[in-house]
């Protein structure tokens, strides 16, 4: 039997796409309930899985889970048919499965927690808590929420620091070239 990944999406773009985004998937979950089994969209050209099972949206956001692990490149090829972009969280905490994937202009980032990231905390069956940093916690989630967002936090402190760099070192050529004339 397979584990199973838990997804929510939440897709952005203009009105009447996201309106076709609803209808399409509202769609592909009848469908889902009358076959009974997962569904691809007709278009997606994957061929390793990635099949939307339990299916359903509701105030604009998509619900569904996946087998093992999310299947962000079906969520690419529907953004990209619909010309919207996307933001989906994921979780398939046995098989330490936790991040988020955003899709935008083209562009894709997936940030998601590492196999050691689970280490980080411990449960404690006598207070019933998830204890990490010195604090207690009802849900393991919520620790794994924190942990992502320092990855997150990260990531976007080292793509500001290259953009720096970046610009940095074009300013050093555009002053040397003035220095020469």
């Amino acid at each position: 039997m397979a584990n199973w990944c838990f997804n929510i999406v939440r897709f952005e773009g203009d009105e009447q796409a996201l309106k076709d985004v609803e209808a399409f998937f509202i769609s592909m979950a009848a469908k889902e309930k009358m076959e009974n089994r997962g569904q691809l969209p007709a278009f997606s050209n994957n061929v390793s899985g990635g099949y939307f099972f339990y299916t359903d949206y509701k105030d604009g956001v998509l619900y569904y889970e996946t087998k093992y692990c999310p299947n962000i490149e079906v969520l690419r090829e529907v953004a990209d048919h619909f010309k919207v972009g996307f933001t989906s969280d994921y979780s398939e905490i046995d098989l330490q499965v936790f991040g988020q994937a955003t899709y935008k202009h083209g562009l894709l980032k997936d940030i998601s927690l590492d196999p050691e990231d689970f280490n980080l905390f411990e449960y404690d069956q006598m207070e019933n808590t998830w204890l990490f940093e010195g604090n207690s916690y009802v849900y393991d989630e919520e620790i794994l929420e924190i942990l992502l967002d320092r990855k997150k936090a990260a990531s976007e402190f080292i793509q500001r620091k290259n953009q720096c760099r970046f610009v940095s070192k074009g300013a050093k050529h555009s002053n040397r070239a003035r220095r020469k004339r």
